[in-house]
């Protein structure tokens, strides 16, 4: 608490917090449903206006409630395999099932092979120490 602001915990799962959703959150008048948006962040803060203690002096006002998302990452004993797989194909580690394998990037010859082969020979003389300078 903080004054007439009250701040409280919520624990979120990873997926809820990606996707978003709604959690019922206790409050000094009850439970009310949150609306956790797309993409929420570990420790981020939403807040519930007026939903926190009655001011001293005017009892017809309000401090906010703010909710304090805690992300929740599952371990990987909590997974199962088919989840597992799924993590590890968004993450790139594995490719879609159904998905075609990747190609090799295409080569483009040389566009001269007499002007490639005089580049390759005197690279291999100044490698190995015999090259001349042409004057």
């Amino acid at each position: 608490r903080s004054g007439v602001d009250l701040t409280i915990e919520l624990p979120v799962p990873m997926v809820q917090a990606v996707l978003g959703g709604s959690a019922e959150v206790r409050t000094l008048d009850g439970p009310v449903q949150l609306k956790i948006p797309p993409g929420s962040q570990p420790n981020s803060q939403l807040v519930l206006k007026g939903k926190g203690v009655r001011h001293v002096q005017n009892p017809n006002r309000r401090g906010d409630q703010y909710v304090k998302l805690k992300v929740v990452v599952p371990t990987p004993s909590q997974l199962t395999p088919r989840q597992r797989e799924l993590l590890e194909e968004f993450d790139g580690r594995r490719p879609p099932p159904n998905s075609p394998p990747p190609s090799s990037p295409e080569v483009s010859p040389p566009s001269n092979t007499a002007e490639s082969a005089e580049k390759e020979r005197a690279a291999d003389e100044v490698e190995k120490g015999t090259a001349t300078s042409k004057k």
